[in-house]
């Protein structure tokens, strides 16, 4: 079974490094030891019935021994931002039931849960056996952005999980004890989940980004510096990075791993000359099928794009696609259609949200499958083309967000019949944000506005941009034109 195959890695690279945070480093020896130590606080505090146990996540190696911890103990952990709003972070714990939480800091926000500061607890050298083994006990619960404002809880399983980690060593994706590995991921964003399980699988060491820091730079030094030979990354980062690429020449990275957005394919192409010998893999996956589920390699023969986004490839080994019409019926190739998703890797579905699960998931030949809400195409030889968004979902440094979870707040601080548009449009370097605009008078206070979404969402779901509009552009058929307000902001 994985956990297995996980406490074989961590015994057999004992005196290997298993993280470097903050420029120290940790072995395998040393993070078993922390597991062990949490193992024993959860098994003599924690009532066999509570299932869903929070972790507060910092970076922190603490923060990853909780994790493994709660696996071996039988327990499912929740992702907390220390920095998330209290009231966004006191929903999560409601949804989920969770009564203690676990932090390797000192989190300042009353969410009526008991808390356990984990360096408190002593390390231990003893391995307790596992908890029974059930695939279908969940091995985590990531919480989404929601439409009414309410997250919704994706479920994820040991089964699932056990699922991905096959396909990316299927799919070559696999790390080995000489790699040094990038983790630049909040832990509530489901990357990080491969930026984590994949190395530590492997006997790899991780390095990750101390809070504070410039992601993009500090990456930049850590190629540099420590020689990295894996990258996780969003491709955010090399279109911030594209200005420095002259001196940039890492022939030591030999696999580099994106997604969680668009990625583009001339920025990628320069980028090819940083790494030279480096594979380039484009991943595809929501959340709900366990981080990715597709892939595309870029090389000089493989330049696969659909207006300027390289191609999402064809399935992992887990699982398979369709893409459909508005009817749930499979099209033919070259058509554009929703994607949806089938496999090992799927979802039981979202935590608790029979609504949802009705909406989100059909059966179609005797298989279950998940609607992605991706508008794709499949070409002659088998590979997905990314066209766009069917709804308002967007994706801001690989995190997804509801546009109109956004509008919501904006609409609710206003109370008054306002209308709000949130949108994503992309800035002069290419990057993501999000724009705002109120049909309104001047008199309209649009930083309060901002303020009020601040105190409510997290950083990465507060516009960069408000304004205020008269009358709100339509189109032909009467409904508010988003694309002309995405110009406004990208021609201002």
């Amino acid at each position: 079974m994985v956990l297995d195959s996980f406490l074989l890695s961590f015994q057999t690279h004992s005196d290997k490094n298993a993280f470097c945070i903050d420029e120290k480093f940790y072995t395998y020896a040393f993070f078993l030891e922390r597991i062990n130590g949490l193992r024993e606080k959860i098994n003599s505090c924690i009532p066999e019935e509570c299932k869903n146990i929070g972790i507060v996540v910092r970076d922190s190696i603490d923060a990853y021994a909780s994790i493994f911890a709660l696996w071996f103990e039988g327990k499912t952990y929740v992702p907390l931002l220390p920095n998330a709003p209290e009231e966004r972070n006191r929903q999560v714990v409601e949804e989920s039931g969770i009564r203690f939480l676990f932090d390797s800091g000192n989190l300042k926000q009353d969410l009526d849960i008991e808390l356990i500061k984990t360096k408190e607890i002593p390390s231990s050298q003893r391995t307790r056996p596992f908890c029974s083994y059930d695939e279908n006990r969940n091995a985590y619960i990531l919480f989404t952005s929601g439409s009414t404002g309410k997250p919704k809880g994706v479920q994820i399983t040991l089964g699932n999980l056990s699922s991905f980690i096959g396909a990316m060593l299927d799919a070559g994706s696999g790390l080995n004890e000489n790699d040094r590995s990038l983790q630049m991921f909040e832990l509530t964003f489901d990357f990080s989940v491969a930026a984590y399980t994949i190395p530590l699988y492997g006997g790899a060491c991780i390095y990750t980004i101390p809070n504070g820091e410039i992601k993009y730079l500090y990456i930049m030094d850590l190629m540099e510096y420590h020689k990295l030979t894996a990258l996780w990354l969003v491709p955010s980062v090399i279109i911030l990075l594209r200005s420095r690429f002259a001196n940039i020449l890492s022939k030591d990275v030999r696999i580099c791993s994106f997604c969680g957005e668009a990625l583009p394919i001339d920025v990628v192409n320069e980028w090819r000359k940083c790494i030279p010998n480096s594979i380039i893999r484009n991943f595809y996956g929501p959340t709900e099928d366990t981080v990715f589920c597709t892939y595309y390699d870029v090389d000089d023969n493989h330049q696969k794009n659909h207006n300027g986004a390289v191609a999402i490839g064809k399935s992992m080994t887990s699982g398979d696609f369709i893409v459909v019409d508005e009817n749930l019926v499979s099209v033919d190739a070259n058509i554009n259609g929703e994607l949806c998703l089938s496999g090992s890797q799927l979802t039981p579905g979202y935590w608790r949200d029979d609504e949802k699960n009705a909406q989100a998931f059909f059966s179609y030949n005797s298989k279950r499958y998940y609607r992605t809400g991706d508008l794709c195409y499949m070409d002659d030889e088998g590979d997905l083309q990314y066209v766009g968004r069917m709804d308002f979902q967007t994706k801001i440094n690989g995190f997804r967000v509801e546009l109109s979870e956004i509008e919501h707040y904006a609409s609710e601080c206003l109370n008054n019949g306002h209308i709000c548009i949130c949108v994503a449009y992309q800035n002069s370097i290419g990057a993501t944000e999000l724009g705002l605009v109120i049909e309104g008078e001047d008199s309209l206070d649009t930083e309060e506005v901002t303020e009020f979404i601040r105190k409510h969402l997290p950083a990465y779901e507060v516009p960069n941009c408000v304004k205020l509009l008269s009358h709100l552009p339509l189109n032909a058929n009467g409904k508010i034109d988003r694309k002309a307000i995405i110009y406004l902001f990208e021609n201002e």
